[in-house]
């Protein structure tokens, strides 16, 4: 028995070596399975970067678009003082969304005149620092604040009117869905990853027994001619070079046996 690093090899018939130790297939297994395995957990992170960024672009998108109708439609209402259509379009814009927290239009004076809580009407409209800048949409501003405990993006809408400015029009927008949607986002893609990982895990297995399968058979094939016993020809069932060697193989042997008779 002869030892080599962390192979052993062992001479058999014929002075043919018989190796003992890590075979091609656990080779090629230790280093394909690893290298799927980075490229999953690479392109895992950036469709969830990306969907997540995609998801909230949309979101900030969506609720700017919301703020400017309300500012829109609210300019004549302000100019004609009409308290009843204020509280109508106010009521309706917070009823047609989940997840817009507040719906609040206040006056040049910065007097909340018509708000979806009824008690916040009449006074003055009360700020909050934001956490975060998240940019502008035209004229609308957006930005990250907590109002009442909640994490809201909140927007600011000029409100104007034939070319005078009658008003404000602010609009806050839950973080909750976000967060939902970005979870559900993140276990698919990660339930995806998964799957695709078993699958990488059963066709690198297959890919090298695909591999290793003609090479055992040389091996044996060897074997059998080094020892004089009698030879079966090994078969040659691809058409690559495998199989080329397979066939050369055979053609040796033939010869080798056509010699010693």
């Amino acid at each position: 028995m002869i030892v080599m690093g962390d192979e052993e090899k062992e001479t058999g018939p014929g002075g043919v070596e018989r190796r003992v130790g890590a075979g091609i297939r656990l080779k090629l297994f230790g280093f394909l399975l690893p290298l799927v395995f980075l490229l999953i957990v690479s392109v895992t992170w950036v469709v969830t970067e990306v969907t997540q960024s995609t998801l909230r672009r949309d979101l900030l998108q969506r609720g700017a678009a919301v703020s400017r109708v309300v500012a829109l439609y609210a300019g004549h209402s302000l100019l004609s003082d009409d308290p009843l259509g204020l509280d109508r379009l106010v009521s309706e814009t917070r009823a047609s969304d989940p997840d817009i927290a507040f719906v609040a239009i206040r006056d040049a004076s910065d007097i909340v005149a018509a708000h979806d809580r009824v008690t916040e009407r009449g006074k003055p409209f009360r700020p909050v620092p934001p956490l975060l800048p998240l940019g502008t949409f035209g004229d609308t501003r957006a930005d990250e604040v907590v109002r009442d405990g909640r994490r809201l993006i909140e927007y600011t809408t000029p409100i104007s009117f034939a070319g005078r400015r009658v008003g404000i029009a602010s609009l806050g927008l839950s973080m909750e869905g976000l967060a939902t949607a970005q979870r559900s986002i993140r276990k698919l893609i990660f339930a995806a990853a998964a799957v695709i990982l078993v699958a990488a895990f059963f066709g690198t297995l297959l890919l090298s027994s695909f591999i290793t399968t003609p090479v055992k058979r040389l091996h044996q094939g060897v074997l059998s001619l080094a020892s004089s016993e009698t030879f079966q020809p090994v078969p040659a069932r691809s058409s690559d070079e495998l199989g080329a060697l397979t066939r050369n193989f055979n053609r040796m042997a033939e010869t080798i046996l056509a010699q010693k008779t």
